[in-house]
């Protein structure tokens, strides 16, 4: 196939590009500017454009002649103020999908989250068919959900689409949670919200990727959405420290409360919605995926897409940490966290 991937210099939409490439597949890819990730793109093979998804017309541009767009772009935060969000997410999504009808793409594969199922409550055995919430504790999770119906609604309207929900991304070029976790220990303030045996559901990056490129060619996707994961339902304490091992870091054993954790989260969010600046990083969804349980099921991707993880976690762990030793990006983080 033809594929646009927007976002392709993030870390998802990079190991977008990364399998298509490996297939065989000839890719266009959306970058906000010239730098290392649209050279390393570059170095792929892939087409690189610079459009963003304010501007139409660029996406537009972007779009002639392709089959299937990947929308991976996405503002990605828990903190941010609505307006971004709105904009990114929404907008955002409203002009790639427009630009791709447009342009006759035949599909859309649009990126959505995990996050559009999220509620202060375990979640486990949740899929598709779980209804989402009334209310979302943050912008993210409720424009993202936004941006999920209208693409879904737009299903036969001059295009075919689907949407992906990834769970907890991970996997080499990642540098947000490792580089989070690493100051978090050298500051002294990581710990584990309870006793950090609630299971999680990760994705490694490829294993998404894999899990997207079935939605473009599946006959049955159209109209539908999809749970993408691996095949392990590590605990936080596990997944954690497994990661903190490739870095070459001691993940920490101190324990707070669950609930004192969410009502510090809830009050910074209160007090974020009032404009009070220079607030911690710390939000409700934060707390929610450290310290519950979600078990979410994909079988549906397996049974309607044929879709099976290409990356274990033991592999992706022995990637993890080999990019770390050969990159030397996270050095620095890592010695100040030792």
């Amino acid at each position: 196939m033809k594929a646009l991937v927007t976002g392709a210099t993030g870390f998802l939409g990079g190991h977008f590009c990364d399998r298509l490439r490996a297939q065989g597949h000839d890719v266009r890819a959306t970058a906000r500017r010239d730098g290392p990730a649209a050279a390393r793109l570059r170095a792929l093979g892939v087409d690189v454009v610079l459009a963003t998804l304010a501007d139409a017309a660029s996406l537009r541009r972007a779009c002639e002649g392709v089959e299937v767009v990947f929308h991976a772009a996405a503002s990605v935060s828990y903190t941010a103020s609505a307006a971004k969000l709105e904009a990114a997410n929404v907008a955002g999504t409203r002009h790639v999908l427009a630009a791709a009808r447009a342009a006759g793409a035949r599909r859309l594969v649009n990126v959505s989250t995990e996050s559009v199922t999220l509620a202060d409550a375990d979640r486990v055995g949740t899929d598709e068919s779980t209804p989402l919430p009334e209310r979302w504790l943050d912008d993210y999770s409720r424009t993202k959900a936004q941006a999920e119906r209208e693409v879904q609604a737009a299903n036969g309207d001059g295009i075919e689409t689907v949407s992906i929900r990834p769970p907890w991304v991970w996997g080499e070029r990642d540098t947000s949670v490792l580089k989070a976790v690493a100051a978090m220990i050298r500051g002294g303030m990581f710990a584990f919200l309870g006793d950090g045996e609630n299971r999680i559901t990760p994705g490694h990056a490829q294993n998404v990727a894999a899990g997207a490129i079935a939605a473009a060619v599946s006959h049955a996707a159209p109209g539908r959405v999809y749970f993408v994961a691996d095949d392990d339902r590590p605990t936080v304490r596990e997944f954690l420290g497994k990661m903190c091992d490739a870095c070459g870091i001691r993940l920490p054993e101190r324990r707070v409360p669950y609930r004192l954790a969410y009502a510090a989260a809830a009050a910074c969010d209160a007090l974020r919605r009032l404009g009070v600046p220079r607030l911690p990083p710390i939000a409700r969804p934060f707390v929610i995926h450290m310290g519950r349980a979600w078990v979410l099921s994909d079988a549906r991707a397996r049974a309607e897409l044929g879709y099976r993880p290409v990356v274990t976690a033991d592999q992706g762990f022995a990637r993890l940490a080999a990019w770390v030793r050969e990159s030397g990006t996270l050095d620095a983080a890592i010695r100040a966290a030792k």
